[in-house]
């Protein structure tokens, strides 16, 4: 799997001829971007894809809790739209942990990587009307991450 660093949204959508498997989201922090990096790699990932998003739920960006909240709340609308809901129409998450977000493609996936997660949680939770598993956050991340 080639490493893509730094392309624009037009040089990715471009070069790739596969799906992917993961993304791993550590950009820019304010809104917009965010909802672009998360809908290109929703649109580069294979069922069951997942993408790791950094930043979240921590309160020293809030553009990425605003930019996530902002994707999911556009999926939930267009899946309601003319009460139709499609299995899966974009990316739900799944758990949160280690200063991330982990969304994938909907079900099954989702729920067969909470199971595997279960033994590691600390506590399960609901995050936009989905089932997440919270992990731990992680000692780099909750003692150093923005100093």
């Amino acid at each position: 799997m080639p490493f893509i660093p730094q392309r624009t949204t037009i040089t990715v959508r471009t070069t790739i001829h596969f799906k992917y498997v993961f993304f791993s989201l550590d950009g820019s922090h304010t809104e917009e971007a965010v909802m672009s990096d998360v809908s290109l790699a929703h649109s580069c990932l294979g069922a069951g894809g997942i993408v790791a998003l950094d930043d979240a739920l921590n309160p020293d960006w809030p553009g990425v809790t605003s930019g996530l909240s902002r994707y999911l709340m556009r999926q939930e609308s267009t899946q309601h739209e003319n009460d139709v809901v499609p299995q899966s129409s974009g990316l739900s998450p799944f758990a949160f942990g280690y200063n991330k977000c982990f969304l994938s493609t909907g079900d099954p996936w989702n729920t067969l990587y909470r199971n595997a997660l279960q033994p590691y949680e600390r506590k399960q939770s609901t995050f936009w009307n989905c089932p997440v598993s919270i992990l731990p956050q992680g000692f780099i991340a909750s003692h150093f991450g923005n100093d």
